[in-house]
Formats: C-alpha cells, structure tokens, sequence
C-alpha cells in the first residue's frame, strides 16, 4: 500500500509540473503576442509621423524618382546621425558634406 500513495504523489507532483509548465509556455506566448502586437503599433506610428513631417515639409510634393536617386544618401544621412554601423553609402555622405 505504502507504494501506491508514493506513485500518486508523484504523479500528482508530476502533473502538476506539467500543468505549471503548460500554464507559464501559455503565458509566454501570450507576453510574445504581446511584445510583437506592440513593435507593430509603434511601427505604425513612426511610420505615420514620418509622413505626416515629410508634408509638413512639402517634400510629399517631389517625385518618387527624386526619392530613389537620394535614398542610398538620405538613408546613410539617417543612419550615421543614430548611430548606426556605416554604410558604403557614407563615402557620398562625405562628398556632399565638403
């Protein structure tokens, strides 16, 4: 008799090892769901705040053929001023600048 409490309680403590784990795998998820629900929204917004000071700026007005041919500057422009690694781009960067 004495073996069979033995083998309960450690299948109770085992399925309740089980259960925690299933219970905090859950929550994990959810915190990651969460995390990335969250970066999306904050893409958004920078993304809505950058247009919103590009035609504060009128530069919406300028065709996206200009954009392309300034992107690899403009982009590197950005880039170096957040402290990014530097891009092949900078050698332009620094032409411009002189």
């Amino acid at each position: 008799m004495p073996d069979t409490e033995n083998e309960n309680i450690v299948t109770r403590k085992g399925r309740n090892l089980e259960d925690e784990i299933a219970r905090q795998e859950a929550k994990l998820k959810k915190l990651q769901n969460d995390l990335k629900e969250r970066k999306r929204r904050e893409q958004e917004r920078n993304s809505k705040a950058i247009f919103a000071l590009l035609q504060a700026e009128h530069l919406d007005m300028i065709p996206v053929e200009q954009w392309q041919n300034a992107m690899p500057v403009l982009k590197s422009l950005v880039m170096k001023n957040v402290g990014h690694p530097k891009s092949a781009g900078d050698s332009e960067v620094a032409a411009i600048s002189e």
